[in-house]
């Protein structure tokens, strides 16, 4: 749930950034190195966020009760309102390690950058979270339903689906979700944001 949830919240900062292109430019994909940073530290901060929520989830809750769709589509909404908080509570650290693999920092800059970095993280976890919360809301409609799928193949009474589906699921649905939004038409990824 962790790498998918993760995977969830790196494709949706790439269609924020594509929506938030300022009128007459044309939306364009960010660079791989930009991409691989910000993404990728919204992607770690929402897999350590839904992993520590399914913690708790498996510890305190009854097995039934996680095998429902509805409970799953509740967890998908909340994960759709919260990530965009967290992708903003990360986003300024992920930007100074940007920013020193560019070299507009160095190294001896770098503790002074990260002390400013988690400071600015309260401030951009509101920002972006009302800003983002569109492209939340649509991830978190992907992230239900694929959960619960994952889930329901954990609990398989086929050993082999069992073993090996929530893996292959996992798999399929954070590769095609982060393509998408990664290599998709700009255009069009911009209005889902």
């Amino acid at each position: 749930m962790s790498v998918y949830g993760g995977t969830l919240g790196g494709a949706a900062f790439i269609v924020y950034m594509l929506a938030s292109t300022e009128f007459p430019k044309e939306p364009e994909h960010l660079t791989l190195t930009t991409t691989t940073f910000l993404s990728g530290g919204a992607a770690l901060g929402c897999a350590i966020g839904v992993g520590l929520f399914m913690w708790w989830l498996i510890k305190f809750s009854e097995r039934d009760a996680q095998t429902r769709l509805l409970p799953w589509l509740g967890l998908g909404f909340g994960f759709g309102v919260l990530s965009p908080v967290v992708t903003g509570l990360v986003l300024p650290i992920s930007t100074t390690f940007l920013h020193l693999s560019m070299d507009v920092l160095s190294a001896g800059e770098l503790p002074m950058a990260f002390q400013s970095a988690i400071a600015r993280s309260p401030y951009f976890a509101v920002i972006h979270g009302a800003s983002g919360i569109y492209t939340g809301i649509l991830v978190g409609a992907l992230f239900g339903p694929g959960a619960w799928l994952i889930d329901r193949a954990n609990y398989s009474d086929d050993p082999r689906i069992a073993a090996y589906g929530p893996y292959a699921l996992t798999l399929l649905l954070s590769t095609v979700f982060y393509v998408i939004a990664a290599f998709g038409p700009p255009n069009i990824l911009a209005n889902l944001g």
